[in-house]
Formats: structure tokens, C-alpha cells, sequence
């Protein structure tokens, strides 16, 4: 593969964290729009990274085909494109209510709210860290199904194992060479134990 899955998990990653600093904003209304914004942003990049990184693998495109088709069925999937586009390309925000209360153990609970404008009039009813982390669970099935689906191509712990070279019709020496050692001659005891421990 020309680029890592890391990149996927970094972008993953990237939107899980702008996630976690929405949800301690309290009263600072500017840093929950702030947050928001780059959620939006950030959710959108991973389904991009993951097109960019697996989009050559064999079967990816029509198995991510059936998924942006479920996408686009997806309300709040629809509404993330709608909002990063507001965002991004207008630079409007729609995060402006907010409302705060008193929990059953006393502690104060501060959450933000969308508000509909002119070019974004459907938004959701719920909380803004509610409705993200619903859009973040939808993100992390679908990296964890394309990693999964794609394992023997996305990572190596299972592309050099005994099953994935023996159902390519492969040998171990095939595997040797991939890693770039000549197909014949000693190897280093490094690596041979490697391959052994990885299912060799």
C-alpha cells in the first residue's frame, strides 16, 4: 500500500479529541463553536483518509460504494456534510443556544445547542456533544468494519501470516522476499523468528 492505516487512525483520533474538548467547554459558548467546527471538520477527513489510504485495495470500492450509499440515507451523516459545509465555506455557525441545570448530585451540567439559519434550516434536536458522539459512533464502525474487511491488506500482523500467504497461493519464501530479503541465502535470526511467531 502506498500509505499507512495510521493515517486513518490519526484522523480518528484527531476528531475523537476535538470530541472530548467540546464536551468540557461548560459556559465558554466561543470554544464550543470553535470545537464543533473542527469535530465537523475532522469527522469529514476521516472518511477521506480512509478513501485516500484503502481506495486501491481490491474490493474497497465497491464495498465503500454500499456504505456512502448508506451514508446518504444516514440523517445526521446528511447533516455533518451540511454543517462542515456551512462552516468551512460560508464560515457561519450554528451553535448558539445553551442551557444549564443542576444534577441529581448537585453538579452543574452545561449543555450547547444547534439553532437552525437560512442555509442549514433542518438541525437536529438534541445537545451538540449528543448529536457528535452519534456521528462519531457511526465513524467508528465504519473504520473498525473496513479494517476488519481489509485486515490482510491494511496491516501486517495479518498479511504475514501462514493463512494469508498459503490462501494467495504463496510460500514462505514469497514472504522472505517482500520483506526484502533475497528468496534464498541465510536470513537474519530477527526476522526468521519474527515470521515463525507470526504464524509461519
Amino acid at each position: 500500500m502506498d500509505r499507512s492505516i495510521s493515517i486513518v487512525e490519526y484522523k480518528t483520533q484527531q476528531a475523537a479529541f476535538f470530541l472530548r474538548q467540546l464536551a468540557s467547554c461548560g459556559y465558554d459558548m466561543f470554544a464550543a463553536q470553535c470545537y464543533t467546527d473542527a469535530f465537523a471538520a475532522s469527522a469529514r477527513s476521516v472518511t477521506l483518509a480512509l478513501q485516500a489510504v484503502v481506495g486501491r485495495v481490491e474490493g474497497f470500492s465497491q464495498w465503500y460504494s454500499e456504505r456512502q450509499d448508506a451514508l446518504r440515507q444516514n440523517r445526521l451523516s446528511r447533516f455533518f456534510v451540511k454543517y462542515r459545509n456551512v462552516s468551512s465555506k460560508i464560515g457561519e455557525t450554528i451553535v448558539r443556544a445553551r442551557k444549564s441545570y443542576r444534577g441529581p448530585d448537585g453538579e452543574q451540567i452545561v449543555l450547547h445547542y444547534f439553532l437552525p439559519i437560512t442555509d442549514l434550516p433542518d438541525v437536529p434536536e438534541e445537545d451538540v456533544v449528543t448529536v457528535c458522539r452519534r456521528q462519531m459512533s457511526t465513524l467508528l464502525g465504519l473504520v473498525y468494519n473496513a479494517m476488519s474487511k481489509f485486515r490482510y491488506d491494511l496491516d501486517d500482523r495479518w498479511h504475514f501470516t501462514a493463512e494469508n500467504f498459503s490462501k494467495m497461493g504463496k510460500t514462505f519464501r514469497d514472504a522472505v522476499t517482500e520483506l526484502g530479503f533475497p528468496p534464498s541465502g541465510p536470513m537474519p535470526a530477527k526476522c526468521l523468528t519474527n515470521l515463525i511467531d507470526g504464524g509461519f
